[in-house]
């Protein structure tokens, strides 16, 4: 890599290639070069999200931006990254116009630099981090927000009422997630497809209205994919002398013509804000090339929906100021009871991390009732803590006593499990793995590695161990394995047992089957925990077969134990499950009482370990 100076003076002769470089920092303060390969800056989102970045690296005498712009063109990006690396930037920053297209550019940076994907998120796990909304759940938001107008309206009900959706471009990967998540809700819709530009969907809507004049009759609610379509559509209905159509919006940006202000002048009359993540970029870019301990894979930044009554205190609650305290941050851990090595190793990483952010924490274990876990939890809000740590037991029922804490102004973020069904506000953000994914890794590996002879025509047999019933690990990574499952012909599940996380639990639930009278031949064994696979593998040696060989052995964790057993042959793949996120817990709660926006989810860095893993990977294991 080139020095910093001839770096910086190179690229100070290439300004025609590049947006711009920020700002006036001499060569001597800057320690760190971070490339920017932006997807379209001729999009608002994409205007507000470099405008972010480079406020926030005003802020940091040690780095310096430089951007490019694709113009939404894929190829270009793809010469963009390559110039951006060939001028010896430390880290790149990417919004991909096309994931697909950029995945593997992308990996292929990701092998020399660490590299900070925005918005889009691309298939595989070749980049450091991603910071980005969760389209399909803004498309749900909206989808329910439609559902009040309509309510409002009073026309939910009438035969001919229609909600128009303006979408953003058939092709468009966030458009297909927005819509998704807006038919679970609004099932029946005119769907318009355009850009995500102003004038664009102005004509889209102008043309449509002048060719179907029955649906201004007709047509309660506008949709939009982004507010400036918004505004487009509604410029195009009041041009027809039509006024009575409510309009939503997607993005809740604050500057003259953004979200807050069309509410405010009655333009749009509830909108979903979907933030940049630009802040967060330079922050967490910082974080990386300083090689701080915690970094996230994934950070899921949180959306609201936003109407004329709430919007000044949206507003006031966003920027809130940070809490002054002159005493140690007291936190409260309802944790889970034992399940063996992984749980171990969570709650030694939280403990360490308590100490190391100077922050006072007590723990409880729950008994084997969620009613136990409550009554924590209970216990916690009379002691009057600052912040609850909520490791939940199951998914759900959890809403009354979530309502408690926040009553008693007692902030609450989910640790390791999340749940469902509860209000979102009810609770801070949630921290810790992607166990779909991880059940979609352990199947990747089955339809990847166990194969029959295409003579015999039997599908390959897998037993499922799963663990506790009603628990989010047990619920996603069953559902993960099952999606890809269903894309994979020639396997099936024969037969699905409960091992509860438990080392006794998986024991005797394999040793039970294969000793019964109607057990199938198997091929695999899948166990949703090291715990439980280690397990297998004894029982499995006790009846005579050889764990690994005969029968292939599927796990998710990644404790020491099982991945001796990986290098030993008898565990074939662990898909790892990081315990290790005290540190990132710990963070989140300092930047909340600095007064940060939190986001929805924080989703921990992990790997997939088999007998082909770097042996440097299996040494030194925490947990």
């Amino acid at each position: 890599m080139k020095t910093r100076d001839t770096a910086i003076a190179l690229l100070l002769t290439v300004l025609i290639s590049f947006v711009g470089c920020r700002g006036n920092k001499s060569a001597e303060e800057v320690k760190y070069l971070i490339g920017v390969a932006a997807a379209d800056m001729r999009e608002p989102w994409h205007l507000v999200l470099i405008d972010e970045m480079k406020k926030e690296a005003e802020n940091h005498a040690e780095i310096r931006l430089i951007y490019t712009d694709a113009a939404s063109d894929a190829e270009k990006q793809i010469e963009d990254m390559r110039k951006l690396v060939e001028y010896g930037i430390d880290l790149l920053i990417v919004s991909p116009c096309d994931a697909a297209k950029l995945m593997k550019p992308i990996s292929d940076v990701y092998k020399i630099l660490p590299v900070i994907i925005l918005d889009k998120l691309i298939d595989g796990f070749d980049y450091t981090l991603f910071i980005g909304p969760d389209n399909l759940k803004i498309g749900t938001l909206a989808g329910s927000a439609v559902q009040k107008l309509l309510y409002e309206t009073e026309v939910v009900d009438r035969k001919n009422n229609r909600v128009l959706e303006i979408a953003g471009g058939a092709d468009s990967a966030v458009a297909k997630k927005r819509h998704e998540g807006f038919l679970h809700i609004i099932p029946s819709s005119i769907r318009v497809d355009t850009v995500f530009v102003e004038s664009e969907s102005h004509d889209a809507v102008e043309d449509l209205l002048l060719e179907r004049p029955d649906l201004l009759e007709n047509t309660a609610v506008i949709f939009a994919h982004n507010d400036n379509m918004a505004l487009g559509a509604w410029k195009a209905v009041n041009g027809l002398g039509y006024s009575g159509i409510k309009i939503a919006g997607i993005d809740g940006f604050r500057n003259t013509e953004g979200a807050l202000e069309l509410l405010k002048k009655g333009v749009l009359d509830v909108d979903i804000t979907c933030p940049t993540g630009g802040k967060d970029a330079v922050r967490r870019a910082l974080d990386i090339l300083k090689k701080q301990s915690g970094i996230p894979k994934q950070i899921i930044l949180r959306s609201y929906t936003i109407d004329l009554s709430n919007v000044a205190d949206y507003e006031s609650k966003r920027y809130r100021p940070p809490v002054i305290t002159d005493r140690p941050i007291r936190v409260a851990h309802a944790q889970i009871g034992a399940e063996g090595g992984w749980r171990k190793a969570n709650k030694i990483s939280i403990e360490e991390a308590a100490k190391q952010f100077n922050i006072r924490l007590s723990a409880l274990e729950a008994g084997t009732t969620q009613d136990s876990q409550i009554e924590i939890v209970k216990e916690f809000i009379n002691s009057k803590v600052d912040i609850i740590l909520l490791s939940p037991m199951v998914e759900t029922g959890w809403d009354n006593i979530l309502g408690e804490c926040k009553a008693a102004h007692i902030p609450v973020i989910l640790s390791d499990r999340r749940i469902i069904g509860a209000d979102e506000n009810l609770y801070l953000c949630f921290i810790g793995a992607d166990f779909q994914e991880e059940g979609r890794r352990a199947m990747k590996w089955i339809a990847d590695n166990v194969h029959r002879s295409a003579d015999i025509g039997e599908p390959i047999k897998i037993l499922e161990i799963r663990g506790t019933e009603g628990a989010t690990p047990t619920i996603e990574r069953k559902k993960g394995f099952e999606e890809v499952l269903a894309e994979s012909s020639g396997y099936m599940i024969v037969h699905s047992l409960a091992g509860n996380y438990t080392y006794n639990g998986s024991y005797e639930a394999v040793m039970k089957y294969f000793t019964s009278a109607d057990a199938a031949k198997i091929d695999v064994v899948f166990c949703h925990n090291d715990d439980m696979a280690l397990a297998a593998a004894d029982a499995l040696e006790k009846l005579g077969f050889q764990s690994g060989k005969d029968i292939k052995l599927v796990s998710v964790d990644g404790v020491k134990a099982a991945l001796d057993a990986v290098q030993a042959g008898r565990i074939n793949c662990v898909v790892e499950c990081n315990p290790l996120f005290g540190t990132q817990l710990m963070k989140a709660v300092g930047d909340y009482f600095k007064g940060e926006d939190m986001p929805l989810r924080i989703i921990t860095d992990e790997i997939v370990f088999t007998e082909n893993t770097d042996k440097n990977l299996f040494k030194n294991r925490k947990y």
